[in-house]
């Protein structure tokens, strides 16, 4: 296993603490060498040999941690671009069904249109039949402009602004107000 930087980070925190003990040990020894005792000036001697070596493996720890970090970061730039490659298949994949909902409400626009147009010339054929019939048209509502209120039923939906004031579809509306023409057989 490659060490992380936070691992060697430990190593140098543990042979720094070595260090910081083995100079207070030698400085306790100091007095003794120089005044002539053999036991701690060949002590003294081993300390620094080690203490030479701690620094040595140090250098060797600061550039084995710099070359940690940077492979790290490296990681973590092609982690960041896999993360950013998935995100943009997923962009790819919802921008499809945004297109694909799109059409549908286009085509459901163009059927709207085009229904609200057959309703208009319907309710215009049904007033004037009632007319030639020697029947008077009321003001009833649902028979004018049963479209607009088609458009009212889908401003609800679509912006929530607007207060509903009845729950009745726009099919239920026409068949109310034409009710007796629906039912009658023609005489």
């Amino acid at each position: 296993m490659t060490p992380t930087s936070q691992m060697i980070t430990g190593q140098l925190a543990t042979l720094d603490a070595n260090a910081t003990a083995l100079r207070a040990r030698s400085d306790a020894l100091a007095l003794g060498a120089v005044t002539g005792d053999k036991s701690a000036a060949e002590e003294l001697a081993r300390i620094k040999s080690e203490i030479a070596g701690l620094v040595a493996d140090r250098e060797v720890l600061v550039a084995a941690k710099r070359r940690a970090e940077v492979l790290e970061a490296d990681a973590d730039e092609d982690a960041g671009i896999e993360d950013r490659r998935a995100h943009r298949a997923e962009a790819q994949k919802s921008a499809a069904a945004a297109l694909a909902a799109a059409r549908d409400m286009d085509a459901a626009i163009a059927a709207f249109v085009a229904a609200a147009a057959a309703l208009d010339a319907a309710e215009k054929a049904t007033r004037d039949h009632v007319r030639l019939a020697g029947d008077t048209p009321d003001g009833r509502v649902g028979r004018k402009d049963a479209a607009g209120h088609g458009h009212f039923l889908i401003a609800v939906v679509v912006d929530g602004t607007a207060k509903r004031r009845n729950d009745r579809t726009v099919a239920e509306l026409v068949g109310a107000a034409w009710q007796e023409y629906l039912e009658k057989e023609p005489a």
